[in-house]
């Protein structure tokens, strides 16, 4: 991510070496809940006339996105959580808001879509490296740790990181209006990403087996 990591509380745990299993694992589930959406919310944003180079940037994006939930199904299902469980449960209210609101953006205001996407899509070595030191130390199996860790290699092989400048600079001029409206819109993902941020440790801080702790409503969270 582009923002400072130190403003978020999962990530301070980490490096400090204060986080939990459950904390790691939990993050695990709410990333499963962001990646199974991806695909889905960058198809609705091919339903607009766009330039060539645009939708030949989204459709790139949607295949590389496509089925990357099964791979961390796959993580989850390392350390007892079978996706069948995971899909009888919500996400956390800020893991959904986050998709909710990507999928407003795609379908009814692409800029803020375009704009958005760096947020999700540029992996952080930090954080990263961070979490494979914890995930050791915790011994969390290797099976659990590298799918994470690859989904971040795919979306830097595939310069995920550049899709936001890659997108905006096929847009020939953005009003002052809009840019405004970008503005508020791209404020409100990285608030959610704080709330969820805090939500992951305030939820599964105290639960060494999230699968019990999931939750059906996502409400327990608040």
């Amino acid at each position: 991510m582009a923002i400072n990591l130190w403003h978020f509380p999962l990530y301070e745990r980490l490096v400090t070496g204060a986080i939990t299993k459950g904390e790691i694992i939990g993050f695990a589930i709410e990333y499963y809940h962001l990646v199974k959406m991806s695909a889905a919310i960058v198809s609705s944003s091919l339903s607009h006339n766009v330039s060539p180079a645009v939708r030949k940037e989204l459709t790139k994006l949607f295949i590389e996105e496509y089925n990357h939930d099964e791979m961390m199904a796959e993580c989850l299902s390392a350390v007892g959580i079978p996706e069948s469980e995971l899909l009888k449960r919500n996400p956390l209210p800020a893991t959904f808001s986050a998709n909710a609101s990507l999928a407003v953006y795609a379908r009814q205001h692409p800029l803020s879509f375009y704009s958005s996407l760096f947020l999700f899509e540029t992996p952080s070595h930090e954080f990263n490296a961070a979490l494979l030191q914890a995930c050791k130390d915790k011994g969390l199996p290797e099976k659990f740790y590298k799918p994470i860790l690859k989904h971040s290699d795919i979306n830097e092989d595939g310069d995920h990181d550049l899709i936001t400048l890659n997108l905006l600079k096929e847009t020939p001029a953005i009003s002052a209006e809009e840019q405004h409206t970008i503005l508020v819109n791209v404020c409100n993902i990285i608030e959610l990403l704080h709330k969820e941020d805090r939500q992951i440790v305030a939820h599964y801080a105290d639960s060494d087996v999230p699968a019990s702790s999931l939750s059906y409503s996502g409400l327990e969270a608040y």
